[in-house]
């Protein structure tokens, strides 16, 4: 739908796995953020993300990725602005007091 479509065009450049009807996509973090800290940062901008091991199966822990929702922000512009801060933070090296939850 519209949202995906938001994502899409946000998220250009960024390995994203979604579908074209999912209400959620995942981004692979580029190195060196790990996904703890990633999730932490961004809940400091208020961002609310889910990390890959919410969801993985014993041992595919060492995948760095999140998990993005698309329904829950109000408007199509708060979605694409939360998305837009989001591919700030990865565009960016990180901080090394940013890599620790």
């Amino acid at each position: 739908g519209e949202r995906q479509a938001i994502a899409a065009r946000v998220l250009a450049g960024l390995d994203v796995q979604t579908q074209a009807k999912s209400p959620h996509l995942w981004i692979r973090l580029p190195e060196p953020w790990r996904t703890d800290a990633f999730v932490a940062r961004a809940r400091h901008r208020g961002i609310l993300l889910n990390s890959a091991e919410s969801f993985a199966i014993e041992h595919e822990t060492d995948v760095q990725a999140v998990r993005i929702t698309l329904g829950p922000p109000a408007t199509r512009s708060a979605l694409e602005e939360g998305l837009a801060e989001i591919v700030k933070m990865l565009k960016r090296v990180p901080e090394a007091y940013e890599l620790v939850v």
